[in-house]
């Protein structure tokens, strides 16, 4: 629901980007099952004919392993669906709003191996004290966005390539492809 909220707060104002989520049972958060659930939207829109420009899957790393992680990404590529991922999970993203990753040292590794505890504790003890998982101020992220692509960028030890060695989040492409697309 983090991720959700951040991209709610896009589509509303003063952004009001165009997006428009594919209905999903949110319990289900394994990257293959959200692909799958794409691929079926992304058909049933094909079938109505409703001309959708990109077909992006958000997901985190969280605890789904190694070759499953490159499973979904072969698949997706196959299927030309874009990746957002976050390793280890989206809290990355938001915490690229204020910094690097790679510029705390020992921190984008140690955060990916110890996973997401420990980037919403360097967060809150970074930038955001009351940060809340369930309920924050995505306003207060979506002022610094720029600067979050900016770092997200400078943090991109993989390119396109699927990586797990370092905290990292690849968001950053979907909000760029969001934000150039707008009228």
């Amino acid at each position: 629901m983090t991720e959700r909220k951040y991209f709610d707060k896009l589509r509303q104002e003063p952004f009001n980007y165009p997006l428009t989520f594919a209905p999903r049972d949110w319990d289900r958060t394994e990257p293959e099952e959200i692909l799958n659930d794409l691929v079926r939207y992304r058909s049933q829109q094909e079938r109505s004919r409703r001309k959708i420009d990109e077909y992006w899957i958000v997901f985190d790393h969280d605890d789904t392993k190694d070759h499953e992680l490159k499973q979904v990404f072969k698949r997706a590529k196959k299927e030309k669906i874009c990746v957002a991922d976050s390793n280890p999970c989206f809290e990355v993203w938001l915490f690229q709003h204020f910094s690097p990753v790679q510029k705390f040292k020992g921190f984008a590794g140690d955060a990916a191996s110890k996973g997401c505890s420990r980037v919403i504790s360097e967060l809150k003890r970074q930038f955001d004290k009351h940060y809340d998982k369930n309920k924050y101020n995505v306003s207060r992220y979506l002022t610094k966005v720029e600067s979050a692509i900016s770092n997200s960028i400078t943090d991109d030890q993989s390119g396109d390539e699927f990586q797990t060695e370092f905290a990292g989040s690849r968001v950053y492409k979907l909000v760029e492809s969001i934000i150039n697309s707008s009228p």
